[in-house]
C-alpha cells in the first residue's frame, strides 16, 4: 500500500513537472515570435500552461486515426489514467525535447 501511495504520488509529480516545462516553453516561444508577428497579449506561466492543458487533454483523450478512406476517424476513448501511464514512460526524453524545442526557438528568434 505504501509503493502504490508512493507512486500515485511520484507519478502526479512527474506529470506535473511535465506540464509545467511544456507551458513554460511555450510562454517564451509565444513571446519570442507570436507576439510580434500577430501584435497579441503576452502569456503568462499560468495561460500557458492552462493551453498545454487543454490541447493534451483534446488530444489524448480520444485516439483519432485515418480510416482505409482517408478520413479521420476516433478510434478508442482512453481514460486518464491510461494517457498518464503512457506518457509518463519517456519522461526523461520529454524533458530532453522541450529543451531542444526552447535552444531552437532561441536560435531562431534571434535573427528575428
Amino acid at each position: 500500500m505504501k509503493k502504490f501511495c508512493l507512486g500515485t504520488v511520484a507519478m502526479m509529480v512527474l506529470f506535473t513537472a511535465r506540464i509545467a516545462s511544456a507551458g513554460f516553453v511555450l510562454k517564451v516561444v509565444w513571446g519570442w515570435f507570436i507576439v510580434p508577428t500577430f501584435n497579441v497579449v503576452k502569456l503568462d506561466f499560468g495561460n500557458g500552461v492552462g493551453l498545454v492543458l487543454m490541447v493534451y487533454i483534446s488530444k489524448c483523450l480520444h485516439r483519432i486515426d485515418r480510416n482505409d478512406d482517408g478520413a479521420l476517424q476516433v478510434k478508442s476513448k482512453n481514460t486518464l489514467s491510461d494517457v498518464l501511464m503512457k506518457h509518463l514512460d519517456g519522461t526523461g526524453e520529454f524533458v530532453f525535447a522541450q529543451l531542444m524545442i526552447l535552444s531552437i526557438a532561441w536560435l531562431f528568434q534571434l535573427f528575428t
